[in-house]
């Protein structure tokens, strides 16, 4: 089965278009939910989309919600939320033309 963002979770997405590719990334946060990143892939159409779980090593920008996400290719921001015990202000670049991924 693949990976689908919880319904539960409270997220933030961003839309790309690099190129001839269209993609939907979801960057799941709050207390809730994982802070997973997530792809739509909707290269074959939106009735053969898929989703899938972007593999991120090392240190994750953690569980938040009330987050900014933008994609300025080929670069997927995050900036600042709540943790849910505290407001954070920082912010977090992952560059998605090198892998392996990481924050």
């Amino acid at each position: 089965m693949a990976a689908v963002p919880s319904t539960n979770s409270r997220w933030l997405f961003t839309v790309a278009q690099p190129e001839v590719s269209f993609f939907c990334f979801y960057f799941s946060g709050g207390s809730l939910a994982s802070d997973d990143l997530f792809l739509l892939d909707l290269r074959n159409g939106e009735h053969a989309a898929q989703w899938m779980i972007v593999p991120v090593v090392g240190q994750t920008p953690g569980r938040r919600y009330g987050h900014s996400i933008v994609f300025s290719k080929p670069f997927l921001l995050v900036f600042g939320g709540n943790t849910g015990t505290e407001p954070v202000n920082d912010t977090w670049v992952l560059n998605v033309d090198r892998a392996p991924f990481s924050w």
